[in-house]
């Protein structure tokens, strides 16, 4: 689900962040307190009621996600239906709804028209943008489906890519991995008990790289 291109738009002073499990980006402030050493983003309320929409949706489908939502007279409710537990959530003094307690990764403003060049990625699922490992690749000329750029790798680069993702978490448990099967980039999901299931294949391009889209790569600030 595509949130509203208005309460995607990020203000003078926000960032985009994303949920650990995926999905598009939120435009927040990053606060300067930290909660448990995570930083705290804080929406708007049209980010917020987008926010929850695209939860309600996405915990149908997101591997171990039992949360859901309500926003109802200013007041946001976070639902953990597995635990059975409501977090409620209202404005603070500047009108922004902070949520506390779950995994947040943020980025950066991207450059000017970095599709289609050759630049250094990083992959970030750290509150503080920190990298896990970065690899210089060619972009795509286009983002991927949450909006983030999709680097594209030599074979020879493979291994290094599979081996940087190999511990991405994408929720409570439930990690992605990357194989070579013959030519193709294999995305497989991990079931947690040994079971797999592949969740894309890709052929290397007519200049014999791997587009790798869906891991929230982007433009490395040095490059």
């Amino acid at each position: 689900m595509n949130i509203t291109t208005d309460a995607r738009a990020p203000q003078p002073d926000e960032v985009l962040v994303w949920l650990d499990t995926g999905g598009p980006g939120f435009p927040a402030t990053v606060e300067q307190e930290l909660w448990n050493g995570s930083e705290i983003p804080g929406f708007r309320a049209p980010v917020v009621a987008e926010l929850v929409r695209w939860l309600n949706t996405a915990h149908t489908f997101v591997p171990f996600s039992s949360w859901t939502a309500t926003f109802t007279n200013d007041v946001l409710h976070l639902i953990d239906n597995e635990n059975n537990h409501v977090d409620t959530v209202t404005a603070d003094e500047r009108g922004r709804y902070r949520i506390e307690g779950w995994g947040w990764t943020r980025s950066e403003p991207m450059p000017d028209n970095p599709l289609g060049t050759a630049v250094v990625v990083t992959l970030s699922l750290t509150c503080n943008g920190s990298p896990l490992f970065g690899l210089p690749a060619v972009l795509a000329d286009h983002y991927d489906t949450d909006g983030h750029v999709i680097p594209r790798v030599t074979r020879d680069q493979l291994p290094e890519l599979i081996e940087g993702t190999t511990f991405v978490s994408y929720g409570r448990g439930d990690w992605h991995r990357l194989i070579v099967d013959g030519d193709d980039l294999v995305r497989r999901y991990c079931h947690g008990n040994g079971v797999f299931t592949e969740v894309s294949r890709t052929a290397p391009d007519a200049d014999g790289r791997y587009a790798v889209p869906g891991y929230r790569f982007h433009v490395a600030a040095f490059s």
